[in-house]
């Protein structure tokens, strides 16, 4: 943005000065230490001021498993709209204990000012809800209950409250 000024034949430019503040990270949904969190769930961070996507990588740990999702913030997944960052996630997420990571170059507002990051497991962590398990018993003659061959998971159910057992394909 500039305004030029005339006086007489001379043309004085003023601009203004550089935007030397890098967005902060005001909100996140789910919010940080959330549970039972649905898995189907995007994962929206807000901004201080109007955002754009970087280069880098969003990483979903899944701390239950010790497993990372890294997604790129080039990717059709991740979305940025004024100063909100959405994360949807081309599945949904397990039944586990999360912490969300962001690298310091994959936020940035217009200026060029990078966002610093989040680089730990407790600025943005949730846990998602539990879901209950079908186990299901492979299709064929009579079946032993002891064996986990004779089960689609392939081990011996132990099912806890919530879960439903299939005896649908069992011949008892």
């Amino acid at each position: 943005p500039y305004t030029t000024l005339f006086r007489s034949s001379t043309a004085i430019t003023v601009t203004s000065p550089p935007d030397p503040v890098p967005p902060t990270l005001v909100s996140v949904n789910p919010t940080n230490g959330a549970s039972n969190v649905v898995i189907s769930s995007n994962l929206i961070a807000t901004f201080s001021e109007t955002i754009v996507k970087g280069t880098g990588n969003i990483t979903l740990k899944n701390l239950t498993d010790a497993t990372d999702t890294v997604i790129s913030v080039a990717s059709s997944e991740v979305t940025a709209s004024g100063s909100v960052l959405t994360i949807n996630p081309t599945g949904n997420l397990l039944s586990a204990k999360y912490a969300i990571q962001i690298d310091a170059t994959a936020v940035k507002d217009a200026a060029d000012n990078a966002y610093a990051g989040i680089n730990n497991n407790g600025v943005w962590n949730f846990t998602t809800e539990v879901l209950p398990y079908v186990w299901s018993q492979t299709a064929g003659g009579a079946q032993s209950w002891l064996t986990g061959g004779n089960w689609l998971g392939g081990v011996v159910p132990n099912p806890v409250a919530g879960d439903t057992v299939d005896f649908s394909a069992a011949n008892i």
